[in-house]
């Protein structure tokens, strides 16, 4: 599906919502390709602290995307949010807990919970690399 131009960070992020909202692998694939480009500007990290705990878990995974790649510091609370997410059990979409798992990880908050959470998902071929990745990295530390 071919994409409109984005002209500024407000579209894009409603761009990348619509998308996260539709949840499927093909789209996840142009988030991905586009969320670098964003995961640092304002608008961006203060829509994703805010959507931590959105019903929506397209969204909720965008949050944590968006987090994951941003160069920012996180407060105590959004810390408390994202542990709350990492823990979540939704079965049918398991991806916002593993991505709130890979930004304690990357904020070097490890406890057994990041850890297990990153163990599990090493057996999903969608995301078994980064969780490799992340696993790695706190070995090495």
């Amino acid at each position: 599906m071919e994409q409109p131009e984005i002209k500024n960070s407000k579209e894009a992020l409603e761009q990348l919502t619509e998308l996260a909202k539709n949840n499927i692998d093909e789209d996840w694939k142009i988030i991905d390709g586009k969320l670098g480009n964003y995961s640092d500007e304002g608008e961006f990290l203060k829509w994703s602290k805010e959507n931590l705990s959105n019903e929506d878990s397209g969204l909720r995974d965008l949050a944590a995307s968006i987090l994951e790649r941003s160069k920012h510091d996180l407060a105590d609370s959004d810390i408390e949010n994202l542990e709350a997410l990492m823990n979540e059990n939704d079965e049918e979409n398991p991806y916002p807990s593993f991505r709130a798992a890979c930004v304690l990880a990357k904020m070097g908050i490890i406890t057994k919970d990041v850890i297990n959470k990153l163990k599990f998902f090493v057996q999903d071929d969608n995301v078994s690399e980064i969780a490799k990745k992340y696993l790695e990295k706190i070995k090495s530390e």
